[in-house]
């Protein structure tokens, strides 16, 4: 009786034993499977913060060289008028001197300025930074009237600043990428693209490398995960983001 009552204790324990082992086993499968969602999720995560961060610096970048494109033209636009100004004060000289009846009153260079204005369709935002160089560009107007609305070569000014600027833009994109979980080990770990899928858009590809506890990271052939963002540029009210023109 003795001999029976200790094989059953003996084999209640090994089945307590190996219920414990299989739990224990278990657990650690579905801690594995709750690591690569959780590793997913943050990849993901870092990826959707280095698109924010690119869109944001692509939109510096653009405004930047735009701005200093518009500013050009407005100078060579006041040198436009001031050689206009000069041709028309010359005429009015000259057919004074062939009057000699005509009585020489004083010439307004102001009412000639406005003729001008008048003549070549000036809009008022863009006479009034003309006239006060501290006064707000009004960057819809300028491209009307200073590229003609042309959005094909608006879109190369835009793109050039984006390539000129291009090492800030993935900078920005990889530290916040790695800054919420991304690695950054390898040139193909944060990968930034612009344009994306024709579109004035920006697209981040992140990496991350998770550990699992039922087997070694190193016996796994590709242990990498990776995940992907696309976040819209903001743009300029009206305008047409042309593909073709952005090299």
């Amino acid at each position: 009786m003795k001999k029976v009552l200790k094989e059953e204790r003996g084999s209640t324990l090994l089945v307590i034993v190996g219920v414990l082992m299989i739990a224990i086993f278990l657990s650690f499968i579905f801690f594995d499977m709750f690591t690569t969602f959780a590793n997913k999720r943050v990849s993901q995560t870092s990826a959707d913060a280095g698109a924010i961060a690119a869109a944001n610096q692509i939109r510096d970048a653009y405004e930047e060289e735009l701005t200093d494109e518009i500013l050009s033209r407005f100078d060579d636009l006041a040198d436009d008028i001031g050689d206009e100004l000069d041709d028309r004060l010359e005429e009015l000289l000259d057919a004074r001197d062939e009057d000699e009846e005509e009585d020489e009153e004083e010439i307004d260079e102001d009412d000639l300025l406005d003729e001008i204005y008048d003549d070549w369709e000036i809009p008022d935002s863009i006479l009034e930074r003309l006239k006060d160089p501290t006064a707000e560009i009004d960057v819809v107007d300028a491209i009307l009237y200073f590229f003609e609305g042309d959005h094909g070569d608006v879109t190369a000014i835009m793109c050039r600043g984006v390539q000129q600027r291009w090492g800030s833009i993935e900078e920005a994109a990889t530290y916040f990428a790695e800054k919420n979980g991304a690695v950054n080990e390898g040139p193909d770990d944060v990968i930034v693209r612009f344009p994306y899928n024709n579109e004035m858009r920006v697209q981040v590809y992140a990496k991350r490398n998770p550990s699992y506890v039922t087997v070694s990271s190193e016996d796994l052939s590709n242990n990498d995960l990776y995940a992907q963002a696309a976040a819209n540029v903001e743009s300029i009210p009206g305008f047409q983001f042309v593909v073709g023109r952005c090299q």
